[in-house]
């Protein structure tokens, strides 16, 4: 019988046990498992933290995208149940790993979450608006200089070199164009963009305008040579 009882005792224990184990493991993703978003590079991020049963929570270190681990040792400022302190060494381009601890229900418990950082401040997305729109101007600007550079659109002399060369002028402003219009749907995607790679475009652009420029004045040139040429002959009984 005393063995009966201590089996009995022992069977609730273990059930008791992992009672209080299943509670645990429910109570802490309330605490610890939380996605703060995505931040823009630079910026100050106000780190916050729930927790009902909370006197204090230290954010205690953090992850860096590149790997390195850093103590923090942030004491957040209470407002009833939130918890939040600022954060912002924010140098770094991509997932942080923030680590804090609480006194969840009396118990010293630990909690992680995470937070994005981009050079945007736009969360990544699959949205096709990112490749469609990039192909299809391109495609476009594709098949306007492949007329530009045709010998002979039309058979008139002069309208055909007006034409062609204001396809030129209007395939190569596209050109520049679309730099722009593929950074701005990139950074809208959520793509990071350095600074290197926006100081590229801004050059790319102004390098086409002025060659935009160039080629309005030498068409311009051209044109003017080839009618006084084709004026002088017309006199001279040539034509």
């Amino acid at each position: 019988m005393q063995n009966q009882a201590r089996e009995r005792l022992l069977q609730m224990k273990k059930i008791l046990l992992i009672g209080i184990v299943f509670l645990v493991l429910l109570a802490m993703p309330i605490y610890a498992e939380q996605n703060l978003g995505t931040f823009k590079k630079g910026n100050c991020i106000n780190l916050m933290q729930i927790c009902d049963n909370c006197t204090y929570v230290n954010f205690t270190s953090v992850m860096y995208p590149d790997g390195t681990f850093e103590i923090l040792n942030l004491n957040a400022t209470k407002q009833g149940t939130m918890f939040n302190h600022s954060f912002c060494n924010t140098s770094y381009i991509g997932t942080y790993i923030i680590n804090s601890e609480g006194d969840l229900g009396g118990i010293v418990t630990s909690g992680s979450f995470k937070l994005y950082i981009s050079s945007s401040g736009i969360e990544r997305t699959d949205n096709p608006i990112g490749i469609i729109v990039p192909i299809f101007s391109l495609l476009i600007n594709g098949i306007i200089l492949l007329f530009a550079f045709k010998k002979n659109i039309i058979k008139n002399e002069f309208v055909n070199f007006i034409l062609r060369r204001s396809l030129m002028v209007f395939g190569m402003f596209l050109l520049v164009l679309n730099s722009a219009i593929i950074a701005g749907v990139a950074e809208y995607a959520g793509l990071d963009l350095t600074k290197e790679m926006f100081m590229f475009i801004e050059i790319f652009g102004w390098a086409g305008y002025a060659a935009i420029i160039i080629l309005i004045f030498t068409s311009i040139a051209q044109f003017m040579k080839a009618w006084k040429i084709k004026k002088k002959n017309k006199r001279m009984g040539n034509e």
